[in-house]
């Protein structure tokens, strides 16, 4: 027997009045209000007016709404807009940074053992410039002793040739002035007494003979025109002794300039010496200081790098939280602010179309049994 088909509604649907939103608006815009009074980029007074007025905005169906509440919605859609776009951009960032996170594990026990070995290696070279300081030190000291010693044999050395460079200028220099002016007679009596005087010290100190002195004093002290050739002949034969002396001063001096001058180039040389000592003496010191200084570099960069591996765990498990809570919060924003608000957006009047009945199909006749043939 064939299932009766059921009536279709002659009436349809009742018309739901209007200000009676679909299961209470103030209900679902409680979460819109706060997504709103959250989003940035906005001016704080035009979120405040449009998250205040939300109920009535939202308060009519859409076939109801009057045009200003329309564009009302319509802001409100594009500062939920910007909310959720906001949310995805966190949770992107947050997303990004986790990943970053965890291709870090390598590089950083990487970052660490390579800080390990460059804190060693500037350790090695702050010993290897340690000992390249002392040794600096201690080429400094000798050759400051070895200048010294070359002083010390030079003045040595140079005492007799200095003695004697005094001697003879002494002696040229009394023999071109005083002497000269005694037997040109051109010196007056007292400046004579004290030529002579100088003549019989000289003559003492350079052994004269005492012959030759005893008759130079009465020589000198008379006028020229009044010397006799005996006269004559002394104060010549002065004057030979006093050139003899010169001369053997002059001898003495070129015998001893090669061996003066061995003594003047060995303390050049020393000199010299120290001065390459005292430059790489200071030159050791800064060595030593920057690899001091690279050495605290190095253990610093060393101490960043194990601090940094000590951290991964705390920092990654921190992003996850934070992708987590990105994450929730997006969600709750959709759930809370966006569906919700949709639905109001599409809430209609016009009640859904009335399904078409069910016709309950009629079951299929059974075929006649084929007759069996005849035995």
């Amino acid at each position: 027997m064939p299932v009766p088909k059921m009536r279709a509604s002659t009436g349809g649907a009742m018309k739901r009045p209007a200000g009676a939103p679909m299961g209470g608006a103030s209900k679902k815009t409680k979460g819109i209000k706060a997504a709103i009074l959250a989003t940035e980029g906005y001016p704080e007074d035009v979120l405040t007016m449009l998250a205040g007025n939300l109920d009535k905005i939202m308060s009519t169906c859409k076939e109801e709404r009057h045009n200003y509440q329309s564009t009302a919605a319509d802001m409100v859609s594009s500062v939920l807009k910007a909310a959720v776009a906001s949310a995805e951009a966190e949770a992107t960032a947050v997303q990004t940074k986790v990943d970053e996170l965890k291709g870090q594990k390598n590089d950083r026990d990487a970052a660490a053992e390579a800080a390990l070995a460059t804190q060693t290696a500037k350790k090695e070279a702050t010993a290897a410039a340690k000992e390249a300081e002392k040794k600096a030190a201690e080429d400094l000291k000798t050759a400051k002793a070895a200048l010294s010693a070359a002083k010390e044999r030079q003045t040595t050395g140079d005492a007799e040739l200095v003695e004697a460079e005094g001697k003879k200028t002494k002696l040229e220099t009394f023999l071109a002035g005083p002497f000269e002016g005694m037997t040109a007679g051109s010196l007056d009596e007292e400046k004579t007494k004290e030529g002579c005087s100088e003549v019989l010290k000289i003559g003492k100190e350079y052994k004269f003979d005492d012959s030759l002195l005893a008759s130079l004093t009465s020589a000198i002290q008379k006028a020229p025109d009044a010397r006799g050739s005996f006269d004559t002949l002394c104060l010549t034969q002065v004057q030979d002794v006093f050139q003899k002396a010169i001369a053997e001063l002059a001898a003495t001096l070129a015998a001893g300039e090669p061996a003066k001058a061995e003594r003047a180039s060995a303390v050049t040389a020393a000199e010299e010496a120290l001065a390459g000592a005292e430059t790489q003496e200071t030159a050791s010191k800064e060595a030593l200081d920057a690899a001091k200084k690279e050495e605290g570099e190095a253990g610093e960069a060393l101490k960043a790098a194990k601090a940094a591996v000590k951290a991964f765990n705390p920092e990654l498990k921190e992003a996850c939280n934070a992708l987590d809570n990105a994450k929730a919060a997006l969600q709750e924003l959709h759930d809370g602010a966006v569906a919700p608000f949709t639905e109001l957006v599409e809430w209609s009047n016009v009640p859904p179309p009335t399904p078409e009945p069910e016709v309950a199909e009629e079951p299929a006749a059974e075929a006649p049994a084929a007759a069996e043939p005849a035995a």
